[in-house]
């Protein structure tokens, strides 16, 4: 397993130590490496073909084929995401307003 990530982003201090755990009892060899500390890598990994999103948890094979590539916060997560943001939009001018008469 490779894993992209840097010591600053919430997501990867919430899911490396979750991973970890995992990585330990099924005893995967896992590589990690900082983000910024090689460009080339991660840009194998772009989320959206252009952001350098982290962490990246990259799957493989014995023969360090890969299988699968976990990204950050999966396409249903961004699309709940971004309804409530809508609805906040919608619902932050009734709230100011309630609250500041």
């Amino acid at each position: 397993m490779l894993i992209i990530k840097e010591d600053w982003c919430g997501d990867a201090m919430m899911n490396i130590p979750i991973l970890k755990h995992t990585i330990e009892f099924l005893n995967i060899i896992a590589r990690v490496f900082h983000r910024d500390d090689d460009t080339h890598l991660i840009d194998q990994y772009l989320t959206n073909g252009k952001s350098r999103a982290i962490p990246i948890f990259v799957f493989m094979n014995d023969s360090f084929e890969q299988l699968t590539v976990w990204r950050p916060r999966a396409k249903k997560y961004k699309v709940l995401s971004i309804k409530l943001e809508v609805i906040n939009c919608q619902i932050k001018p009734i709230l100011i307003l309630i609250f500041t008469q």
